[in-house]
């Protein structure tokens, strides 16, 4: 874990990105479009005229135009109304992903390459948010993502999510670091971050509802964390956590005993 001060760069900062220098259309290709040129403006304007099209209608012209937007886009995607796309180049799709109503899939990033990655089969229910700000976020395949669940990372430390796993509603997965907080005479905002590690979660796990992960957390495939659980340490294989903080209150293992969390192989990464 780094301990120096970690701030975002200026164009991760949404409200320094919109009120900064330059003109109106060049702050606006920094936040939302994620490219310069007219070309990708005009793009990326033409599609948002449908976005809240309801309807058969409405999903057909997302279907047919959208998928062009993004870094990748498999087969048999499904948008539904009211999602807002940051960055769609930094994007990538995987095959028969639905992505419901009201959901926010933001790819910014400094670096080439997706910074947003969802795998096959994959459900983000209504007003789901998968952020990206200066980070990067794996999503493996068959992975429901529950209403109102929010996934945000930033300063590089990464989220990446196994195979097969449940989020349920309401849940929060914040990988970040933490703000210096040890002067007084300045704003905590403004000490800057002592940078950790992002979140690994494992394949075949379920998270209940209003479940927190918080940074710098590993979590054992085959576990469960019940509902409204704080997660802020290493959670063993099979492991049944529960309580704020969580702590463990059974195993699915055969024998209950407890196991440490192994390397965990995700989409297109390894932790």
């Amino acid at each position: 874990m780094s301990t120096g001060p970690g701030p975002l760069s200026p164009s991760m900062k949404t409200h320094k990105a919109v009120t900064g220098d330059g003109s109106a259309i060049s702050r606006y290709a920094d936040v939302m479009v994620g490219q310069h040129g007219w070309g990708a403006l005009l793009r990326y304007e033409f599609c948002m005229l449908f976005r809240n099209t309801p309807g058969a209608l409405g999903l057909f012209l997302r279907k047919t135009f959208w998928p062009k937007l993004f870094a990748g886009c498999g087969r048999g995607v499904l948008f539904g109304t009211g999602i807002s796309i940051r960055h769609p180049n930094r994007i990538r799709l995987g095959a028969n992903v639905v992505i419901s109503d009201n959901c926010i899939l933001d790819g910014r990033h400094t670096e080439e390459g997706p910074a947003l990655t969802v795998g096959d089969d994959c459900i983000l229910a209504d007003r789901a948010i998968l952020q990206c700000k200066g980070a990067r976020i794996s999503i493996g395949r068959n992975v429901g993502i529950g209403p109102g669940t929010l996934i945000q990372t930033t300063s590089n430390a990464d989220i990446r999510i196994g195979d097969d796993v449940m989020i349920g509603p309401s849940c929060t997965l914040i990988g970040a670091g933490n703000y210096n907080v040890d002067r007084l005479d300045v704003p905590m905002c403004r000490q800057g971050m002592r940078l950790q590690d992002g979140i690994t979660v494992g394949s075949d796990v379920w998270l209940g509802c209003n479940v927190t992960v918080l940074t710098a957390t590993t979590v054992g495939s085959g576990s469960i964390l019940g509902a409204g659980a704080v997660v802020n340490g290493p959670v063993p294989q099979y492991a049944i956590m529960a309580g704020v903080p969580a702590r463990q209150i059974g195993s699915r293992a055969p024998n209950g005993g407890r196991t440490e969390p192994t390397p965990i192989k995700v989409q297109g990464r390894q932790s």
